[in-house]
């Protein structure tokens, strides 16, 4: 009987054991032991920094100031766009200086590319030309660029990009979207908000 009950007590021990184990981990950093104490490698701490950009396409027809929802979707972080984030945060070269401000429109069709440094076939007429868009802080670690277009001829649009540079094809591209085609007519307008988030 004796042994029976040590027995108990050592197993309730060892579940004790395993709980506070389990507890500590819960609250340290995600770890990979590729990397060094300080970081360096292929793993470390995970501070869990993520990026997210969603973009809302509204068409807005003359005559009416009605907007119509045409996508409402997350656009893609192409590889130049996380380049520009790691020279804006940690290189400070002046290339970095210029914020990803500049919206472009494009009818091509072609789904979006993490190896673009800029969208195909970019709209530079119908007054859709790339341009710099406005900036609002939406809480924390979150903004909105917004545009709004009013076409001077009759245009379709389909794809659109964000971009640092304010020069059509001057390989700035940060992130891209497609969407479904908007046609427009003289005086119609387009706006399109880009929603960034770091969490």
């Amino acid at each position: 009987m004796k042994l029976n009950f040590q027995s108990g007590i050592t197993i309730l021990a060892v579940i004790a054991l395993i709980g506070i184990i389990a507890v500590g981990a819960s609250y340290m950093p995600t770890m990979n032991s590729n990397k060094d104490d300080n970081g360096n490698g292929e793993g470390g701490f995970d501070q869990g920094i993520h990026y997210k950009g969603h973009v809302d396409v509204y068409k807005i027809p003359a005559g009416t100031g009605i907007p119509e929802l045409i996508a409402s979707k997350d656009n893609l972080l192409v590889t130049s766009g996380k380049t520009y984030i790691r020279t804006q945060i940690g290189s400070g070269d002046a290339v970095a200086s210029s914020s990803a401000k500049y919206i472009s429109l494009s009818n091509n069709t072609t789904a979006p590319d993490a190896a673009w440094v800029d969208i195909p076939a970019e709209i530079t007429t119908n007054g859709l030309g790339r341009a710099a868009a406005t900036y609002a802080a939406n809480g924390t670690g979150a903004y909105n660029m917004t545009y709004t277009w009013t076409a001077t001829g009759a245009q379709s649009a389909q794809l659109t990009g964000l971009s640092s540079g304010g020069t059509p094809a001057d390989t700035t591209l940060f992130a891209a979207l497609a969407f479904s085609s908007a046609t427009l007519a003289t005086n119609d307008q387009l706006k399109v908000i880009w929603s960034v988030s770091i969490s």
